[in-house]
């Protein structure tokens, strides 16, 4: 993967700049959308990013799934705890090192895809977006 590749396709995930970061939070409120914030900077494994996506997800109790894959994406169709109009993933990807990251990003997008697809499903808004 290059540095200037982007980090997920477009037909999955929405990329915007860093400078654009504070208008998005403004919009997603404004239009009763929740905000899933998640961080990469310095995450080391798939642990890590496990535990981040659970963090940003900010389940009431302790998150309730584990460091696969398949929990990942059952715990992004199941966010009906957190009572919005639709949901919007942020991932500030600004830093990601290639050789460490490029084995987690098939099955993030794969995760992303299903969660997408689910809740349209619902007829409720799904969108990630990525810094890159």
């Amino acid at each position: 993967m290059s540095l200037h590749a982007p980090l997920f396709p477009g037909d999955l995930a929405v990329r915007i700049d860093a400078d654009e970061l504070p208008r998005l939070h403004d919009d997603l409120e404004r239009n009763g959308l929740a905000c899933i914030d998640v961080v990469l900077k310095g995450c080391r494994d798939k642990a890590d990013l496990m535990a981040r996506m659970a963090a940003a997800m900010r389940y009431p109790e302790p998150p309730p799934f584990g460091a696969n894959w398949d929990a990942l994406a059952d715990a992004l169709r199941d966010l009906g705890w957190w009572p919005a109009d639709g949901y919007a993933l942020v991932i500030d990807a600004r830093g990601f090192s290639d050789h460490v990251h490029d084995p987690l990003i098939p099955p993030l997008a794969d995760a992303l895809r299903d969660a997408r697809a689910f809740w349209q499903e619902q007829d409720t808004a799904f969108v990630p977006f990525f810094l890159q």
